[in-house]
């Protein structure tokens, strides 16, 4: 595994624009022979023709303007997948961005734009403290980032964050599939517990009361779905093969006494496509719930 400089501190003093010659393109993206011949193929052509620039995110038109953090609150809104299969990731990022310290955290390099476009970032691998460094080049396709997205308000530490777990797994082609718990792990070098419903047997009840206690224990959360595609979706909206960051549990009362356990998911695409009973428009949520 690259982790790139240790001197982060010099090289900062010394104000040299930084270039990580250990993680470039097409390197980056794919190791030869791992992806199949037309990815490969699509990439290498995209390259040459200058669809596919690798670049810093002050010199792209499209984020020149952003920042690394425009505040540290509310993290878990930031991240969006972009092109890659990192799903897993970008909803354990979210899940932990409800702590916002557990996010700036991990920037050891500050969680100020760096000037000279060097981050230092610390993962936990394997249980142990491990500081990965990379720069501000990212991937983009005709001008727009084609890896995870800037945040809604322009920070971009989420597509730096996400570069630097690609630079722990080798390439971005290996980040593509994985479970959140990977993700949790890696962020916070806590031990996570998986529980897979189909093999556990669990009622609703019971999945709630694991979910309810692990809320209350301030435990960053998510859920994977069944296996499929994630461009079909079940009848209430929520996508097959598919991770969400779980952002909290609650029960809400009617006026009539009925009790409704719920649990707010997130999508890391930014967007919901839930549209089942309480999706955000529904007659259902009135004045009359008490939680």
């Amino acid at each position: 595994m690259k982790k790139g400089p240790e001197n982060i501190p010099e090289l900062v003093a010394a104000g040299a624009t930084y270039t990580d010659s250990s993680f470039t393109i097409p390197d980056a993206l794919f190791w030869d022979g791992y992806e199949t011949t037309t990815i490969e193929d699509a990439f290498d052509a995209g390259i040459a023709d200058g669809t596919y620039t690798w670049d810093r995110w002050t010199s792209q038109s499209t984020t020149a303007s952003n920042k690394l953090f425009y505040d540290t609150t509310n993290l878990y809104l930031d991240p969006n997948q972009g092109g890659a299969g990192t799903c897993y990731f970008i909803a354990a990022i979210g899940a932990a961005g409800e702590w916002p310290d557990m996010i700036t955290d991990m920037f050891v390099s500050g969680t100020s734009d760096s000037a000279i476009g060097l981050y230092g970032i610390q993962f936990y691998i394997r249980g142990k403290p491990w500081v990965v460094t990379v720069d501000d080049k990212l991937l983009y396709k005709s001008g727009s980032l084609h890896y995870a997205y800037a945040s809604d308000n322009g920070s971009m530490w989420p597509p730096i964050l996400e570069k630097a777990w690609a630079k722990v797994k080798g390439t971005y082609g290996q980040i593509n599939g994985g479970f959140v718990v990977s993700g949790l792990r890696s962020l916070t070098g806590a031990p996570t517990f998986t529980y897979t419903l189909s093999s556990y047997g669990l009622t609703t009840a019971e999945t709630f009361s694991l979910l309810e206690a692990a809320n209350n224990a301030d435990y960053p959360m998510g859920a994977g779905t069944g296996s499929g595609s994630d461009t079909t979706f079940n009848d209430c909206g929520i996508a097959y093969g598919h991770a969400y960051s779980i952002l909290t549990t609650f029960t809400m009362t009617s006026s009539g006494g009925t009790s409704y356990d719920m649990v707010m998911l997130r999508n890391p695409w930014g967007i919901t496509y839930y549209s089942g009973t309480w999706y955000k428009s529904d007659s259902n949520w009135d004045d009359t719930l008490v939680n």
